[in-house]
């Protein structure tokens, strides 16, 4: 990237147009795909912010299971479908963008 940009300032461009046409457009695709990876990453890892009784989607879960004793499994698989609902469209976004932003090689 560095070579591409000193390339282009040799052959005049501006600051603002090395960084808005040579180097933002690399940087977002090899920034996207961790980015998103991240956010799936966050959404699975806050059930463990449960553990120090942060009010998310798996206290809610243990709440209702401990008012309704008898619907436990249910109850759990509900915050499952939740957990899927929120990362499954993370993670095909995550593949749309890739596609996008990818490079043909």
């Amino acid at each position: 990237m560095v070579g591409q940009a000193e390339a282009a300032r040799s052959i005049g461009l501006r600051f603002d147009q090395v960084l808005t046409l040579i180097v933002l457009p690399q940087a977002v695709r090899m920034v996207i795909p961790p980015l998103i990876n991240v956010f799936i990453a966050l959404t699975k890892n806050t059930s463990v912010a449960g553990g120090s009784f942060v009010f998310e989607l798996f206290s809610v879960g243990k709440r209702l299971a401990n008012l309704h004793g008898s619907a436990v499994v249910p109850i759990l698989l509900g915050v499952a479908c939740f957990y899927l609902l929120i990362t499954v469209p993370l993670g095909q976004l995550s593949h749309r963008l890739e596609g996008k932003v990818a490079l043909v090689r």
